[in-house]
């Protein structure tokens, strides 16, 4: 799982989901070698969590509240995640400002875990192997939202909800696994995708943007369970939303 991640803020930020500057600064370097020390604290994370660990030993001490910003960064956006508990917990020294250990929690065992990841990396690849033989970018980002919103039920209060495995796999789950769930196969597609974090009659909410042709669009799965044309491919939404955070995934 290799995934490198930066932003680019509007005016308001959503506090909820407030990453530092630092953690995307990092994201940038990940797997840059010049820069390796700029994203170490996100890269070990990432591993971590890949494997399945519990504990993640650092090599040097870094500021809790980094730690817990990577984390939120990871919990939040990564689509590969799967079975990652909302708990972290720290162990930090005397002055607690820094951290030498990071403990994960995980709502499954390793192997159900591994179970799951390869349950979803099936259904990519079959959604994958059918995608249309066009080099139009527009119709593979239709065929992904028909594709993922086909039979699709909202749920909100299950372990998954929030993943991409839930969207792709389950065929439920919320605004955060549909939107994984699309920039991870838009990526598959050679699509510019990321997310857009915000609120949504003062709820908050997540939902996508794409880039195509040098000209960006919106795209809103959940509400588009409903009404798809209606959220799909647009400059903007004429609704009770406020744009706070733009997102950009991209994987090497």
């Amino acid at each position: 799982m290799e995934n490198v991640f930066r932003q680019r803020k509007f005016k308001n930020f959503w506090s909820i989901l407030l990453i530092s500057c630092i953690i995307f600064s990092a994201c940038k370097n990940i797997h840059s070698e010049k820069n390796a020390s700029d994203g170490y604290l996100l890269h070990e994370m990432q591993n971590a969590v890949d494997n399945c660990d519990t504990m993640l030993i650092l090599k040097e001490p870094i500021l809790s509240k980094d730690i817990y910003d990577a984390y939120i960064y990871l919990y939040q956006y990564d689509p590969y995640v799967i079975g990652l508990s909302k708990k972290l917990s720290i162990k930090p020294l005397q002055n607690d400002e820094y951290v030498e250990r990071v403990s994960f929690d995980y709502l499954y065992s390793a192997d159900e875990i591994n179970e799951k990841k390869e349950e979803m990396n099936k259904f990519i690849n079959k959604i994958t192997s059918e995608f249309p033989s066009t080099k139009k970018k527009e119709y593979l980002a239709q065929y992904i939202y028909d594709t993922l919103l086909l039979d699709f039920e909202y749920c909100d209060n299950e372990k998954d909800s929030n993943t991409a495995y839930s969207a792709l796999v389950l065929k439920k789950g919320n605004c955060q696994s549909l939107s994984k769930a699309f920039v991870l196969l838009c990526d598959k597609a050679g699509i510019d995708a990321g997310y857009v974090v915000g609120t949504l009659n003062k709820m908050p909410h997540m939902w996508n943007f794409i880039t195509i042709d040098g000209i960006e669009y919106q795209c809103d799965l959940t509400k588009g369970i409903e009404t798809p044309q209606s959220y799909f491919l647009k400059g903007s939404f004429d609704d009770d939303r406020v744009y706070n955070q733009q997102i950009v995934y991209l994987a090497d």
